[in-house]
């Protein structure tokens, strides 16, 4: 996780030589875009390839968190089965995005690719919308986390608010697209957060459930150090 935060900083930074304009604007003029995918073609292709390692690490980690979900006899929240679909989905969506990313990021880039302009704006409206589409999905994996945690008890209480928060802030998340302008438009920083978030708080849980020092809650709402696969063993 390390490496790959490592990584989109780097990314980060050369993409930002050019200016504190990081991303083309939802409104930006065609020439405007095709401008900035042109001088920032390696950065922004990095940015992608390393989004969907973030995406693979999440399915991963969505994963092993329905596992320690379930409780002994194998029974869970009725929205934990729901959890890793959702992972799925979220990560084909933002697959999508990242192929036309890349498409933006290379047309032009030898005389075997096409640079029409209008093939790199349609290329960044599309992976922008492949993005806050796949939004939905993400909140309604983090509703369905919230709610297993909760009953589960596993984790301490933040989790169970925070991944609420994010999960409705990313369902919600989708609207950007009715925005044209301003911080909330599609490409927009605020539009970027809802997904950002949700990162922040699968890392966060990782480590926790990498260190195994997770919470668990007893039946009189006591809670004691638990270790992984604890609540597993017979």
């Amino acid at each position: 996780m390390s490496t790959l935060l490592l990584f989109t900083g780097v990314a980060v930074i050369l993409v930002r030589q050019n200016g504190w304009h990081t991303y083309p604007q939802w409104n930006d003029s065609t020439d405007s875009i095709v401008r900035w995918f042109a001088e920032n073609r390696t950065a922004s292709t990095w940015l992608a390839l390393v989004g969907n390692l973030y995406a693979i690490v999440l399915v991963w980690l969505t994963i092993n968190l329905t596992r320690l979900l379930k409780d002994r006899e194998g029974r869970s929240h009725p929205g934990v089965p729901a959890m890793t679909p959702m992972a799925i989905v979220w990560a084909s969506g933002f697959f999508g995005a990242g192929a036309f990313w890349i498409a933006a990021s290379t047309a032009g880039s030898s005389s075997s690719h096409f640079a029409a302009p209008d093939l790199v704006r349609y290329s960044f409206e599309l992976s922008i919308g492949f993005w806050l589409a796949a939004q939905m999905a993400l909140g309604v994996l983090m509703l369905c986390a919230a709610a297993a945690i909760r009953i589960a008890g596993l984790f301490p209480l933040w989790t169970v608010w925070s991944s609420a928060l994010i999960g409705v802030v990313d369902v919600l998340g989708v609207l950007a697209l009715f925005a044209d302008e301003g911080p909330f438009a599609p490409s927009g920083w605020l539009s970027g957060l809802p997904n950002c978030l949700a990162w922040i708080w699968f890392a966060a849980v990782g480590v926790t459930m990498r260190s195994g020092e997770y919470v668990a809650s007893e039946p009189s709402g006591k809670r004691s150090p638990s270790r992984p696969g604890a609540h597993l063993e017979e």
